[in-house]
């Protein structure tokens, strides 16, 4: 079964693309297939995967919507057709690791979605038809809540926080969870926390931990357990388009996405184990 999963957070500079594109390593390199879309107009997961806004490439997200909104005015029967091969817009990063590109004109698309009918669940509906390709798609959220985060919360079985452990770290997110409260009840009633993950943490600030604490003390619930450090080897493999799998697979870095990904994993089957004795107790 396919898990889809947004990173996002409406503060920028938090480490969503890092975080969604090592995520998406670690998954791969524990024999998953992954999908991450980019689902940003500032396009830095495309960038740091090594497509840049000059080159050529088939199509991007932006293409994606284009269709959808294409057959809402051409069709009679809007979304029974659909101009774009599903895989056109795919490129491959590595075996078993692909990514959909973005680029800047996608940010006019809040504009054109504002009257559309419908228009939380285009990604979901564009999702549906390739996720069985994949074990796990990871979308890139922008930073901000407008339309096309809620189409990424509409498409998610579930999202990750990133957040710096910075002065403004935990702005924005009473708003955050307040919107997941709203998606929960219109468009997306299955959509959970997956967690808070703690980016860019240096162990020697010591007012990075004062912040650590009072963010566990309001949302240790929703935390994960590790922390990503603030690790001059991760910048360097962004630098270079590489994970940080590919780039120091033996260091702190690495190490700690391979954690984030063992959380993932538990909490799934926890969910699981929970559904079943719920089920058990229908019996």
């Amino acid at each position: 079964m396919t898990r889809v999963i947004s990173l996002i957070n409406q503060k920028g500079g938090v480490g969503k693309s890092t975080c969604a594109i090592n995520i998406g390593a670690a998954l791969n390199e524990a024999g998953k297939r992954v999908l991450l879309i980019d689902n940003d107009p500032q396009s830095c997961l495309t960038r740091s995967m090594g497509t840049d806004e000059d080159d050529q490439v088939e199509a991007t997200l932006l293409n994606i919507f284009e269709c959808y909104l294409q057959e809402e005015r051409d069709c009679e029967k809007p979304g029974e057709r659909m101009q774009l091969e599903p895989t056109a817009p795919i490129i491959q990063y590595f075996r078993g690791m692909d990514y959909i590109p973005c680029e800047l004109g996608t940010a006019m698309l809040e504009v054109r979605l504002h009257a559309l009918p419908g228009k939380e669940g285009i990604l979901r509906r564009y999702i549906d038809t390739i996720k069985d390709r994949y074990d796990y798609i990871l979308i890139d959220c922008a930073p901000s809540l407008g339309i096309m985060s809620l189409n990424a919360l509409t498409a998610s079985d579930s999202m990750i926080i990133p957040i710096q452990p910075g002065k403004y770290s935990t702005d924005g997110l009473n708003q955050l969870m307040g919107i997941v409260r709203q998606v929960r009840c219109v468009a997306n009633p299955e959509l959970f926390i997956e967690g808070i993950l703690i980016s860019m943490i240096d162990g020697r600030v010591g007012c990075q931990k004062r912040i650590v604490e009072d963010v566990r003390e309001k949302w240790g619930k929703y935390m994960f357990n590790v922390m990503i450090p603030d690790n001059a080897k991760i910048n360097e493999a962004s630098a270079s388009c590489r994970t940080i799998i590919e780039h120091f697979p033996k260091g702190p870095g690495a190490q700690a996405y391979r954690e984030v990904v063992k959380e993932i994993f538990a909490h799934e089957k926890a969910r699981e184990k929970a559904k079943r004795e719920a089920m058990k107790r229908y019996e």
